[in-house]
């Protein structure tokens, strides 16, 4: 029997339409990523081939890896504002770890993951140096490659005792010596969220400590961060976090990038590392608080990943994974029935745009802003047996 939301929409005919709408457009990606380039499709056919229980489809998946690796052998070149070299070769490490792992897709991995080992090691000394901790242009792209990579060659330890340390070296400091830190990629703004801030730190040295690795640095910018955190809690009905430091009291967008969720959710992380039942029960009042939010806020504005209903879905699947709370599940599944709400524009990509509509169209097909993501959303809620997403988002 075929899954239907929204009416009479059957989430296989859609994926089909999602498919359509990304084929013959390749020629718009251009690098080698999963986020904005074409190891997007590559991870689309990996899910689809599972899917659809259809093999062949493994070969586009390979031919779009080849062509997307070839972008590495040139120049450098930035997507976006917070993008970086980076970010490039840590997504790359990490989707292919990621599709070992899961099984999605076969391929001998070693040799090339030793030259990203080497390669980000020396990157992430310069983006600490810099005192640039985001997790696209920053340390943070290598050093969530580094947490993935430990599983398989823990020699990469040694570059997260150099994170942690950098952390606490680069810290800033508040009147009452609690840690922030400064995005210098984003105008030197403090964030607090989990894709350019607190939360991102959070997350991060959470599972760090949770490894063993530097457990008192961990406990100590744990602490630290987390009550610079609480400090910022507000009592705005759908802004219960600001996006940045002192920014105006008002609703905020509701996404996996901005906006309360992934705060809570580095919140929660830090409490669990730290075993602190004070910051627990914050972190799940917020939590709680996302769990009535809903489409019609019109605070989450398209269905992406980055911005939209699937990156709330990954990460609700997340804080069921954290919490083992079937509401965080049962939520999950209906931001992935919101998707097919946001396919309504009409004309390409099956009718799905990114928020950042005066973009180019690349941005609609891609996997974090656009319409790739989202298929893979939607297979992955049409067929839970396929793997979760979560350890290729920020969330990881």
């Amino acid at each position: 029997m075929e899954t239907t939301i929204k009416k009479d929409v059957v989430i296989s005919e859609e994926i089909e339409r999602i498919r359509e709408g990304i084929t013959g457009v390749e020629h718009l990606i251009q690098n080698a990523t999963f986020d904005t380039g074409l190891a997007g499709y590559t991870l689309f056919y990996s899910y689809y081939a599972k899917y659809k229980q259809d093999d062949t489809y493994l070969d586009l998946a390979m031919k779009y890896l080849e062509e997307g690796l070839a972008f590495l052998n040139g120049d450098f070149r930035r997507v976006y504002a917070t993008d970086s070299l980076d970010n490039h070769l840590g997504q790359i490490g990490r989707m292919l770890l990621f599709l070992r792992e899961t099984n999605l897709l076969n391929i001998d991995i070693d040799d090339f993951l030793i030259n990203i080992d080497e390669a980000l090691a020396t990157l992430m000394v310069s983006k600490i140096d810099m005192g640039d901790f985001d997790y696209n242009s920053g340390a943070l792209a290598a050093g969530h490659y580094f947490m993935y990579r430990i599983q398989t060659n823990p020699a990469v330890a040694v570059n997260l005792v150099t994170l942690v340390r950098g952390l606490r070296d680069k810290a800033y400091t508040d009147e009452d010596g609690d840690y922030y830190w400064k995005s210098p990629s984003i105008h030197d703004r403090v964030y607090i969220g989990i894709s350019h801030g607190s939360a991102a730190i959070m997350n991060i040295v959470s599972s760090v400590m949770e490894a063993g690795i530097e457990v008192k640095i961990c406990e100590d910018i744990l602490k630290r961060t987390a009550h610079f955190v609480s400090k910022q809690i507000r009592t705005q009905v759908r802004g219960i976090f600001p996006l940045m430091w002192n920014d105006k009291v008002e609703p905020k967008q509701f996404a996996m990038c901005y906006g309360d969720l992934g705060t809570a959710y580095g919140l929660y992380r830090a409490a669990g590392a730290l075993r602190d039942t004070s910051v627990k029960e914050q972190a799940e009042r917020a939590l709680e608080d996302c769990l009535l939010r809903s489409r019609e806020d019109n605070l989450t504005l398209d269905a992406g990943y980055v911005y939209g209903a699937a990156g709330l879905a990954a990460t609700f699947e997340k804080v069921y994974e954290k919490t083992n709370d079937v509401r965080y599940l049962e939520r999950a599944d209906y931001w992935y029935e919101q998707i097919p709400f946001y396919g309504l524009h009409g004309g390409p990509y099956a009718g799905y745009r990114s928020r950042l509509l005066e973009a180019s169209d690349f941005w609609h097909v891609c996997f974090g802003w656009g319409v790739i993501g989202i298929g893979i959303a939607l297979m992955r809620y049409d067929d839970k047996s396929l793997p979760p997403i979560g350890k290729l988002l920020m969330i990881a």
